[in-house]
């Protein structure tokens, strides 16, 4: 049997639904500041909680409770 070398590949996504017109959008597309990647990678969770966030289809002024995981 041979053996293949395999490069995987790691997604990640910090999804949100929005309460209010109910979409569904993910926290880390436009972290280019790594606000919320390198909170959640550097095991900060906490960080993140109170933290503000508009939905980009309503634009409401949603506010981060805890991480679900």
């Amino acid at each position: 049997m041979s053996r293949e070398i395999v490069t995987p590949t790691l997604t990640a996504s910090l999804d949100v639904e929005c309460p209010y017109c109910g979409e569904w959008f993910d926290l880390f597309d436009g972290d280019d500041d790594h606000i919320y990647q390198g909170a959640i990678f550097g095991n900060r969770w906490e960080d993140l909680e109170g933290d503000k966030h508009h939905c980009p289809k309503c634009e409401a002024e949603l506010t981060i409770d805890t991480v679900d995981y």
